[in-house]
């Protein structure tokens, strides 16, 4: 342990903490859009990925649902690209060791089980699986976002590169998976989705129960309708940037109208204008920050703890 913390906190010298700085700040300016897109594409999209399904399963994925992991994904995720969240002790740097911790634990447990087939699904929660996971949480969110309205400079995306090679640094992805611009990483997201992409059962084990989540998020009025609105919403988003066919592969209502997109794009292509005026990203970012943490309010108005949502972790 000695040895692995002395590793881990001697920041590398290509780290660069502007960079970072401005990174966090473009992701944070997303606000629940980004959260939208993490949820109902990436997330629900990455179901598709049945062999890293199985290593979900046995950590008690279903037990404790798509609401509660999402939820705490989101967590790990703000912690990281909130203000000073990757300097050595920050928020999202012990978030993000916190995840490693966990990987490491799950990675032991999941693979001395009987049941589990290392030729055919690999290595628990493996290099492909984490790079994959990596790019899907901080950059296809920022690719997304496009088709809302959310456009950054090249520059701010290459600041998001460089933060997301930060994190695989820090959560234990190998060099030759971490992205060393913002092309790099969707090559990365591209290619990793490609070899992964096998659905199966499972995918629809975890992806259909995710449909309802909404019916239990929390609101202090109209409760019914706006749960009901909100279940529109998400699948509306998921049919518009997934696809008809990979949602029936998913077994999630595949006829959702996309209604969210074409309503808020003419408010983000403002609000993207608008971040690119001097001190419009700081004001960007401090308004996209408020918006997501309502947003994980209204997920959980409960405390998110990282890992609670794997029987594993919490037992190990």
């Amino acid at each position: 342990m000695e040895a692995f913390f002395r590793h881990i906190e001697a920041t590398p010298d290509w780290v660069d903490e502007g960079q970072l700085a401005l990174a966090a700040q473009v992701m944070q300016s997303g606000g629940a859009d980004g959260l939208y897109i993490a949820r109902d594409v990436a997330l629900m999209g990455g179901y598709q990925f049945s062999g890293f399904n199985q290593t979900l399963l046995r950590t008690g994925a279903l037990t404790k649902g798509s609401n509660k992991r999402f939820a705490e994904t989101s967590r790990w995720a703000l912690d990281v690209i909130s203000p000073g969240g990757l300097k050595v002790r920050g928020a999202g740097y012990r978030s993000t060791i916190r995840v490693r911790f966990i990987h490491s634990m799950v990675r032991k447990h999941v693979e001395s089980m009987p049941d589990w087939d290392n030729t055919r699904w690999g290595l628990p929660i493996n290099q492909t699986d984490m790079a994959a996971t990596l790019v899907g949480s901080l950059v296809a969110p920022s690719i997304g976002v496009v088709g809302l309205g959310l456009v950054n400079n090249p520059r701010e995306y290459q600041a998001i590169a460089h933060l997301t090679r930060y994190v695989g640094w820090l959560i234990g992805v190998d060099e030759a998976y971490q992205p060393h611009s913002f092309r790099d990483a969707v090559r990365i997201l591209a290619h990793t989705s490609a070899a992964l992409a096998t659905p199966d059962e499972t995918s629809r084990e975890l992806a259909a129960p995710m449909v309802d989540d909404p019916d239990q998020w929390h609101y202090d009025s109209l409760v019914q309708l706006r749960r009901r609105v909100a279940k529109s919403q998400h699948l509306g988003i998921a049919r518009a940037f997934l696809g008809r066919k990979t949602l029936e592969h998913l077994g999630v209502n595949s006829s959702a109208v996309p209604w969210y997109p074409p309503l808020v794009f003419g408010l983000n292509i403002a609000r993207s204008a608008a971040a690119q005026l001097p001190g419009g990203r700081r004001r960007a970012a401090e308004s996209g920050a408020g918006r997501a943490d309502s947003f994980l309010a209204t997920m959980t108005p409960t405390p998110v703890v990282i890992g609670d949502s794997s029987v594993i972790s919490r037992v190990a």
